[in-house]
C-alpha cells in the first residue's frame, strides 16, 4: 500500500493538543487501583456514577489501558456504553470478565447487570491472583438489529489460551443486552471447567506450550465460556465493526508482522497461535496459516505491521461522499490512516494510507461526515481531518 503524505491528498487536519489534559502513566495507575478500592465500598448505583465520571476518556498505562473506544457514551436503546475497557490490574480471566461488566454494567439508565454481579465483579482486581501483565485488546460492537453485544478479549499475550474453549481471553464472545451467553452460539448451553490455569507471557509460541501455571482461578458460578463464545483463535483484536452490509469485520496486531484484517463468522476458529504470517519477536517461526486449511485466513494481512489502533466504517454522502462504505484503520506504530475497500461479499482490499505522523489510537466518523483522529501520546491530541 502506497503511503501518501496526508497534506498532499485535498484533505487538512487541525490538531488540538490542548483538549486532552496530560496525564502521567504512574497517575493512571494509582488513580485507577485507588478508584477500584474506593467503588468496592459504594452501591451499585454509585459506582456506576463514579467510574463514569472519574476515570479519563483517555489514559495511558503501557499497552494496558482503557483502549480505543473507551468512555464515548455511545447512545444505544437508552444505554450510555462505557466501551472497550482493558485493565492493567487484572490477570488474564478477571480482565476479560471485567470488561464484560464494564461494557455491560457500569452504564447509566436502565442497561446495567444485577446488583451482585457488579459488585463480584469490582472486587475482582484486588481478590484475584494477578499474573504479569501483557498486552490484551478489547472492542465492543452492537448487532445491526440491536439485539446482541459482540465483544473481542485479546489473548494478553499468554497465546495457548486462545485455544482453549474454556478461557474467554483470545475470543469474540456474543452476548444478549443484560450479559448472557446469546442464543444461537455455536456452543449454547454448554459449562465450561469449573476452574482454569493462568500463566505468564512465554517468550514465543513455542515457549507457550510448556508455560509454567503461576496460578489458578476458579469460577464463582457455572463458567460460560463456552456458551458465549462465537470464535476463537485471536491475539489482540483491537478494532470490531459491522460494516454497512451487515458483516463483522475484526482487525488485530500480530506479533512480529502479520497483523490481521478478519471476517468474523459463527464457530470459526482464526488460528493464533497456531498459525500467523507474523513470527515471535525473538524470530522463532510460526507456521504459516497456509499450513493449516482447517483454521480461518485472514482476508488481508500486514507484514510489516501496520499497528491498527481500531476498525470503523464511513457512512453516508456528507464530506467525504467517495469513502461511503470505506473502512478506516488508524496506525499506531506506522503513524498512519488506513483505508480499505469491501465489496459487500466477504472480500476486501486495501486502497490509501496517508502518513499522518503521530501515532493515532482512534478514528471515528462526527455527524457532519467529517473524522475525528485522537492520538496514542502523552500529552495527546484530537485531531479533526475535513477536506481543504
Amino acid at each position: 500500500m502506497k503511503r501518501i503524505p496526508i497534506a498532499m491528498t485535498g484533505m487538512k487536519i487541525q490538531s488540538a493538543r490542548t483538549m486532552l489534559s496530560p496525564l502521567s502513566t504512574e497517575y493512571a495507575a494509582a488513580d485507577f487501583k485507588s478508584l477500584m478500592r474506593r467503588n468496592a465500598e459504594r452501591t451499585a448505583p454509585t459506582r456506576r456514577q463514579i467510574i463514569i465520571g472519574q476515570i479519563p476518556a483517555r489514559f495511558i498505562f503501557r499497552m494496558n489501558a482503557i483502549i480505543s473506544a473507551t468512555i464515548e457514551l455511545r447512545s444505544h436503546r437508552g444505554a450510555v456504553l462505557a466501551d472497550s475497557p482493558n485493565f492493567p490490574a487484572c490477570s488474564a480471566h478477571s480482565r476479560a470478565v471485567m470488561a464484560r461488566i464494564v461494557g455491560l454494567g457500569l452504564t447509566a439508565g436502565r442497561f446495567g447487570p444485577r446488583r451482585e454481579a457488579t459488585t463480584n465483579i469490582l472486587g475482582c482486581a484486588e481478590s484475584l491472583a494477578v499474573s504479569r501483565e501483557g498486552q490484551a485488546g478489547a472492542q465492543i460492537a452492537f448487532s445491526p438489529d440491536g439485539k446482541y453485544i459482540y465483544m473481542s478479549v485479546g489473548d494478553r499475550q499468554r497465546m495457548t489460551p486462545a485455544q482453549d474453549p474454556n478461557q474467554p481471553v483470545g475470543k469474540i464472545l456474543r452476548l444478549t443486552l443484560d450479559g448472557k451467553p446469546a442464543p444461537g452460539n455455536p456452543n449454547a448451553g454448554k459449562i465450561g471447567a469449573a476452574t482454569i490455569s493462568l500463566i505468564d507471557p512465554p517468550r514465543d509460541t513455542e515457549a507457550a506450550k510448556t508455560a509454567k501455571v503461576v496460578s489458578t482461578f476458579t469460577f464463582p458460578s457455572e463458567n460460560l465460556t463456552l456458551a458465549e463464545t462465537w470464535a476463537s483463535g485471536f491475539r489482540a483484536p483491537y478494532g470490531l465493526a459491522f460494516s454497512p452490509t451487515g458483516e463483522l469485520w475484526e482487525v488485530e496486531h500480530g506479533p512480529r508482522g502479520g497483523d490481521e484484517l478478519n471476517l468474523i463468522e459463527k464457530g470459526k476458529n482464526y488460528g493464533w497461535p497456531v498459525v500467523s504470517y507474523g513470527k515471535n519477536y525473538n524470530e522463532v517461526p510460526i507456521p504459516s496459516h497456509d499450513t493449516r486449511p482447517d483454521l480461518a485466513k485472514p482476508v488481508l494481512y500486514w507484514v510489516p505491521v501496520i499497528a491498527p489502533g481500531n476498525l470503523m466504517f464511513y457512512r453516508g454522502s456528507k464530506t467525504f461522499p467517495q469513502w461511503d462504505g470505506s473502512g478506516f484503520i488508524s496506525g499506531l506504530a506506522t503513524m498512519t490512516l488506513n483505508r480499505i475497500i469491501f465489496d459487500g461479499k466477504g472480500g476486501a482490499k486495501t486502497a490509501e494510507r496517508w502518513d499522518v505522523g503521530k501515532r493515532i489510537r482512534d478514528v471515528e466518523q462526527g455527524p457532519d461526515g467529517s473524522l475525528w483522529m485522537l492520538e496514542d501520546a502523552n500529552p495527546g491530541a484530537l485531531i479533526h481531518v475535513t477536506p481543504k
